[in-house]
């Protein structure tokens, strides 16, 4: 009987899709490769988002959102453990702390205005043992930074940005605790590892610093 072989599959080869409307805002299904998610991966475990063993990584967005992929995948490849975590929406804010301590989480990645809607709950769980605290996918106040690192005085908060196409995540800005009150939104950084980040002008050419433009990853 033979066996019949299967595909060789390389970096180049489709990882998923994700349908969105994210940088142009028309609907599109994005097509990310295998060498994308490794390249996030590298990027993110090795820089921002140091991950491994003995770390508890909260996974709970919809696998629908490529954001799952960073959830799941990336704590998998780094030896660290998923804590699935059930509907969000279904918890109240006292229940969502409950769970993180509980649960021993060290790694979250959220939307900011998630974490302004339950930080005031934060004071009743003082066993959190959160180290890092990754947010996207939305404009970083500094007021809401402020109250971070009032409520979260042991969390790294990182705010990070990037399209679809660029796999989840491109740049990241690590928050100082002394955040300037004169930011009302935080920037998004610098590039990961083995990212660029250039920003063009009409006809593609290089701005000098402090000319508006438009960001190409």
């Amino acid at each position: 009987i033979s066996t019949p072989r299967l595909p060789e599959i390389t970096p180049e080869h489709l990882a998923y899709i994700v349908y969105t409307s994210g940088s142009t805002g028309i609907p599109k299904g994005v097509a990310v490769s295998h060498a994308s998610v490794v390249n996030l991966a590298f990027a993110r475990t090795r820089g921002h988002d140091p991950i491994g063993p003995g770390d508890r990584v909260l996974a709970a967005i919809s696998v629908g959102f490529d954001v799952s992929i960073g959830q799941l995948l990336l704590p998998l490849l780094s030896g660290a453990c998923v804590v699935i975590a059930p509907d969000l929406r279904g918890l109240s804010a006292e229940a969502f702390w409950a769970l993180l301590a509980d649960q021993r989480v060290s790694h979250v990645n959220s939307v900011p205005s998630f974490f302004d809607s339950v930080l005031d709950a934060a004071a009743q769980q003082p066993n959190l043992v959160l180290k890092r605290l990754m947010l996207g996918g939305e404009g970083l106040s500094g007021a809401l930074c402020r109250r971070l690192h009032a409520a979260l005085p042991n969390t790294v908060v990182v705010n990070m940005y990037g399209p679809p196409e660029a796999c989840i995540d491109a740049t990241a800005y690590v928050v100082p605790d002394d955040v300037e009150r004169s930011l009302a939104i935080l920037p998004i950084g610098r590039p990961l590892a083995n990212y660029r980040a250039y920003v063009l002008d009409a006809r593609l050419r290089p701005l000098p610093a402090g000319v508006a433009g438009e960001l190409f990853l």
